[in-house]
């Protein structure tokens, strides 16, 4: 697995963003903050695994469908937790982080579809940095809680779904 692969995407979106203002760039853009973003819960849920060797073929087995589902399941949850929590607190924190990962990787999801399947509107520099920045705020924020509990609770969900 190529360690690196969320960075690089990431790196690549803004890159596009910075070539000729054209429908391709913009897209492909959009596409690649979708793609960093889902790279990088993959390889943090993998790298939880305690044999190495099995983490290829443990990656292979998140889908996009089941990870948007636990995704907009703890949006819809978590501002419940947030309501009973006092701030400033680092649980405050870690919950208001993890609410932005979760609600910007649905919001995510949407814009890659749209950015590849509805050719009926055009996306500006303004839209498709907008989505590059908030996802680049969702990496800042999954690397300061990352090692939480509660983000492996997160973690967990998008391969797994809660029988309890």
């Amino acid at each position: 697995m190529i360690d690196s692969l969320p960075e690089e995407l990431l790196e690549q979106a803004q890159l596009l963003l910075n070539l000729p203002e054209n429908q391709a760039n913009l897209r492909r853009s959009i596409a690649n903050c979708y793609y960093a973003l889902f790279n990088l819960l993959i390889r943090d849920a993998t790298a939880l695994w305690n044999v190495p060797e099995h983490r290829y073929n443990l990656a292979r087995q998140f889908e996009h469908k089941r990870m948007k589902e636990a995704s907009s399941a703890f949006t819809q949850s978590l501002p419940r937790e947030l309501a009973k929590l006092k701030r400033p607190s680092r649980k405050y924190e870690v919950i208001d982080h993890l609410l932005n990962i979760t609600n910007t990787f649905g919001r995510l999801q949407q814009r890659r579809h749209d950015a590849d399947y509805d050719l009926s509107s055009l996306l500006t520099r303004e839209v498709a940095q907008a989505i590059h920045e908030s996802t680049r705020v969702a990496f800042d924020y999954w690397k300061d809680i990352k090692d939480e509990p509660r983000a492996h609770d997160y973690l967990y969900s998008l391969l797994f779904k809660d029988r309890g």
